[in-house]
């Protein structure tokens, strides 16, 4: 079964969300169907649930166009088990779209809880705690000492109809630890918090803010990662928005945190939180934010695995210093690249694990997307 959580959820129901109730009861008995093992019945209830999803359900929650490309593969495929996958990101997205208030408030599931953009909730399991309005959140996240990734409550707002994330001032180790001969570690610190974006951009979101690319993207639905896309290209898209790319030791931090650690969720590996090539699962990207579990401690989704994305810095080598032209440099055409993408080996989806590119109009070969950040003052 579904089960959403909702805070502060405006009473008022909107025929679009009696629309969106009956797509979540066809998927919870697609779901049942599955269980049994009866593949024909959940392709049914899938065709169904796809039938009733139009073009004003998707331009209210654009993650429905995920959902409807997932439920169409459902439709196709042959095995219960690579259905089932499938199904399950049919949730995790039918969850996005449930937790936008009727009255217009949009409500933003997070790891911790759902949080009103611009406004407080609060975090599930802990009632007492109360996330604050965007310029006590803004203040929290200048003052933020810790070095506990879980004392950071994750914070959301929407610039211009994109979920960013907020990032904490704070300080982290730094290094390549997935080599045989590990690389040095290096603290690095930040005295500012700064924004970076809760999802990978789509597809959707590159053709909405006028991106351009010259190779076509090897997926091209709505809500999937815009991929095999060249750093000249990222870079321009992010500035298009009037952001930027976050620089390596950004990324990092967004993904790893204050406790450095060596995955977005923790220190264990675990292929549920990662969309990769798995046979199991699926043989290519997913819709972004397709597994809220892999969220990083400040919310940011897919940053193992999915796509590999796009950074600012010039590819040095350890210990990183901000100094040494890897920020600055202008006759220095690498750039590095972070996350892993779907069809590597797991190692590289450690957040300390580094790709790169010695051309700034060449993709990295597989699949290389991109997420922007922005400063937050």
């Amino acid at each position: 079964m579904l089960t959403i959580v909702l805070i502060g959820l405006a009473t008022s129901y909107s025929a679009q969300d009696t629309i969106l109730d009956t797509i979540i009861a066809l998927y919870d008995d697609a779901s049942a169907a599955l269980a049994e093992n009866d593949l024909a019945s959940a392709q049914a209830l899938s065709m169904s649930a796809s039938n009733i999803i139009t073009g004003d359900l998707i331009e209210g929650c654009p993650s429905l166009a995920g959902v409807q490309a997932l439920l169409a593969q459902i439709e196709d495929s042959q095995d219960v088990t690579v259905a089932t996958t499938l199904l399950n990101s049919v949730g995790n997205l039918l969850a996005n779209c449930k937790s936008t208030s009727t009255s217009g408030n949009r409500q933003v599931a997070s790891p911790q809880g759902v949080l009103p953009l611009g406004g407080s909730a609060n975090p599930i399991g802990t009632p007492s705690a109360v996330v604050p309005s965007l310029q006590d959140a803004l203040q929290l996240a200048r003052t933020f000492d810790s070095d506990q990734n879980h004392d950071w409550q994750p914070f959301e707002y929407d610039f211009e109809r994109v979920a960013m994330v907020l990032v904490p001032a704070g300080c982290f180790m730094m290094s390549d630890q997935s080599k045989p001969m590990p690389t040095p570690s290096t603290q690095i610190c930040f005295e500012s918090p700064f924004w970076i974006d809760k999802y990978e951009v789509s597809n959707a979101q590159f053709t909405t803010f006028g991106g351009e690319a010259t190779n076509a993207s090897q997926w091209t639905e709505a809500e999937l990662p815009r991929d095999n896309i060249t750093w000249s290209e990222a870079d321009a898209f992010c500035r298009l928005r009037g952001a930027r790319l976050p620089t390596e030791a950004e990324w990092e931090y967004a993904a790893r945190g204050p406790e450095s650690w060596l995955y977005p969720w923790g220190d264990t590996y675990n292929s549920d939180n990662v969309v990769w090539a798995d046979p199991q699962k699926l043989l290519g990207t997913a819709p972004v934010g397709s597994i809220p579990s892999g969220a990083s401690w400040v919310g940011a989704l897919d940053m193992a695995g999915n796509v590999m994305e796009w950074t600012s810095s010039r590819y040095q080598s350890y210990p990183y210093d901000a100094d040494d032209g890897r920020e600055s440099d202008p006759n220095d055409l690498t750039r590095v690249a972070r996350g892993g993408s779907w069809d590597l080996h797991e190692i590289n989806f450690r957040a300390d694990r580094r790709g790169w590119s010695e051309n700034l109009d060449t993709a990295i070969p597989g699949s290389t997307g991109l997420r922007c950040a922005l400063d937050s003052q």
